[in-house]
């Protein structure tokens, strides 16, 4: 019984890595953000990244923000620790600041 049990979580494990390895050949080459479609992988239409790039010249300012190393994996920790990515953690911790010194 046990074997049998065993036997059946290794084939399904071996299914899923197959599964998950062909997608991933399949699909690697694409840098730009795709979307899950009931479970189907679409790439960007070429309407959807022009207006994703007219947004971003239009509403977003990039900040290069350089830290040690040592830094950055204690950031990416406590990120992961609150749940969020490293991005929006630093974000929050720029807003609080402002916060901060605005109520002083």
């Amino acid at each position: 019984m046990c074997t049998h049990i065993l036997l059946f979580c290794m084939c399904t494990y071996i299914v899923i890595y197959v599964i998950l390895t062909v997608q991933w050949e399949r699909y690697r080459h694409i840098t730009a953000p795709i979307y899950l479609k009931e479970g189907v992988i679409l790439p960007l239409t070429e309407s959807q990244k022009k207006a994703n790039t007219k947004y971003r010249e239009k509403s977003i300012k990039r900040i290069p923000l350089d830290v040690q190393k040592e830094k950055y994996e204690e950031i990416k920790m406590a990120a992961e620790a609150a749940g969020e990515s490293v991005n929006g953690y630093i974000k929050k911790a720029v807003d609080r600041r402002m916060e901060q010194d605005n109520a002083d």
